[in-house]
Order: C-alpha cells, then structure tokens, then sequence
C-alpha cells in the first residue's frame, strides 16, 4: 500500500465479498490459493487491486440469476460505489489466465465528512 494513503477513507466492506469470494469460489476444493491486495494513489483516487490465483470468473458471472442464489456482496458493493461517487469510480472484475483481477477506483476522501460534503452522502453509516 502507497504510504499516503494510510489516511484516506473507504466504505465499509468495501474488499470483504471479493476476497471471500476468492476463498469460496476460486479455490473450492484445493489445499491452497495466493490472494494479493494492493492499493496505490493515482492522482486524486484511490486504485486497489485484489488478485487471486483461482479457478477464475466462470461464464456468465456478470449476469443476474433468475433466483436469488447469491452474488449480493460484490452487487452491493459495486452499487454503493455507483451510488456515493458515480463514474469514473467503481469495479471491474476480469478472468486472468490463472485467477480474477478485480480492480476497485475511488476518489481520496479524507474523512466523512467530505464524503458527505463533496458527493453529497448522508448518513452513510446508517443500517449499512
């Protein structure tokens, strides 16, 4: 992680469903598995990349069940992005030769309060 960016704010839960999923999903049935998290500054955002060395995306992970079979962590999260900062922030999953990339843009925000100020969030914690 970029030394600067030890103070800057990220949602809540924000990396959780993408490394469970590495566990769950990517490495289903194996004795072991490499998941690596990066965050670097680039400009004024925040870039973090969670890469594992899975079994990959399967085809048609991106697109909705017609039952409610999961997939509600990584949804969430990429709505509440949407939602807070709108583009060009947000997530982008792909199938590498071996594993999945997910990359997560933010903006830097200092505390809540400039959250809550400069995109206009209110009550971010509230229920969430």
């Amino acid at each position: 992680m970029d030394e600067e960016l030890h103070h800057y704010y990220i949602p809540r839960l924000t990396l959780q469903p993408f490394v469970e999923n590495a566990f769950i999903h990517g490495f289903h049935g194996r004795r072991s598995g490499d998941i690596r998290i990066e965050a670097k500054a680039r400009g004024g955002d925040v870039v973090i990349t969670i890469t594992d060395n899975g079994v990959g995306l399967q085809p048609g992970w991106d697109r909705r069940k017609p039952r409610k079979t999961g997939g509600y962590g990584v949804r969430n999260v990429k709505e509440r992005i949407a939602t807070y900062f709108g583009p060009p922030y947000g997530v982008t999953m792909e199938k590498l030769e071996e594993g999945t990339r997910v990359t997560i843009v933010l903006p830097k925000i200092a505390n809540k309060k400039e959250l809550e100020e400069q995109f206009h969030v209110e009550n971010p914690d509230s229920g969430r």
